[in-house]
């Protein structure tokens, strides 16, 4: 197996804000004060190895929350209001040359965008597209955006497939007129709830050995106790292992944030400071069995948190509110 390796200190800094400078530099922007605000395009000569490109997604104030590849194009959501000189909200196609708005605008932001059945499906804050019925989560046929259903009552915060069904999470209790409580099931007809769901929002969703996992700001799910992280079987939820703890303000319950399975690991990381009761820094890993603490973990306070996860290599690389890693003790 191979083994997630965190970046030291001096190195994860560096390559955390220089990887989030150069990402924000492509999507033309500039960091200059509290917000981001859209940068003069600096077009460099395509396919100019080892350098970044900037994209020219540089109307109005940007915020990209989500990416993806459909149909060989690159996908962008998140919170926008143009791409290049032609109005587009919060969602755009980029074909390797241009922009190009997807149907109607967004009545709001987008933050989710899995592929399910071969459609793109966007999820997010927006209660309409274009003044269309299509509540908060919407599926891209290529030519028309269309509805599930009656869609969530509440906004979308993650999205993933499982078992052939889309499932939803967000700050919902119903989807159409099927009670369901911050996460739900869609089966390309029908809405249909997980059990009795969960008591509060999930932030990430992922599948790990067979099992749907949601992590979040919950620390119930089907009604008995699972701190921030759960586990979907298919008929019942259960506890990962006692979940985790340790959160802000001195709270005994953490938040998940973000999950991603390396190797034969499920990878967990927001703010906490224990999982499974192992003291484990805004990361850990659940081998099946138990729970890990990977290094010392990264952060040493319990306001930090981390928000994301990617792999570079065999190197699981993280991102958030970090002050410090393993390589500072």
């Amino acid at each position: 197996m191979n083994r997630p390796r965190v970046l030291p200190r001096s190195a994860a800094a560096a390559s955390l804000l220089a990887a989030t400078l150069a990402i924000l530099l492509s999507l033309g922007c500039e960091t200059n004060g509290p917000l981001i605000r859209p940068a003069v395009p600096k077009p460099l000569p395509p396919g100019t190895p080892g350098t970044w490109q900037d994209l020219g997604l540089t109307s109005g104030f940007v915020e990209v929350e989500a990416l993806t590849t459909w149909n060989g194009s690159l996908i962008a959501g998140g919170t926008f209001y143009g791409v290049g000189s032609n109005p587009a909200t919060s969602l755009a196609s980029w074909d390797g040359a241009t922009w190009t708005r997807m149907g109607p605008n967004f009545g709001s932001s987008v933050s989710a965008l899995p592929i399910y059945n071969g459609h793109l499906i966007a999820g997010g804050s927006f209660p309409h597209i274009n003044g269309d019925t299509i509540r908060y989560v919407g599926e891209w046929d290529g030519a028309q955006w269309r509805p599930l259903g009656s869609g969530p009552n509440r906004g979308v915060t993650s999205l993933a497939v499982y078992g052939g069904d889309l499932v939803v999470g967000g700050t919902f209790d119903a989807v159409g007129d099927v009670p369901a409580t911050y996460i739900a099931r869609w089966d390309g007809t029908a809405w249909h709830p997980l059990g009795s769901g969960l008591n509060s929002i999930p932030w990430a969703l992922t599948v790990y050995e067979g099992q749907l996992i949601a992590g979040g700001s919950f620390d119930k799910a089907g009604g008995a106790p699972a701190p921030g992280i759960a586990a979907w079987n298919g008929a019942s939820w259960s506890s990962i292992g006692g979940g985790v703890g340790g959160g802000f303000g001195g709270s005994p319950f953490g938040t998940v944030y973000a999950l991603s399975v390396h190797g034969d690991s499920l990878i967990a990381g927001g703010g906490f400071t224990t999982a499974g009761g192992v003291p484990a820094y805004h990361v850990a890993k659940w081998n099946g069995a138990q729970w890990d603490s990977l290094g010392s973990g990264v952060g040493q306070f319990s306001y930090e948190y981390v928000k994301s996860f990617a792999e570079y290599g065999d190197t699981l690389v993280v991102g958030g509110l970090i002050d410090r890693s393993e390589s500072d003790v």
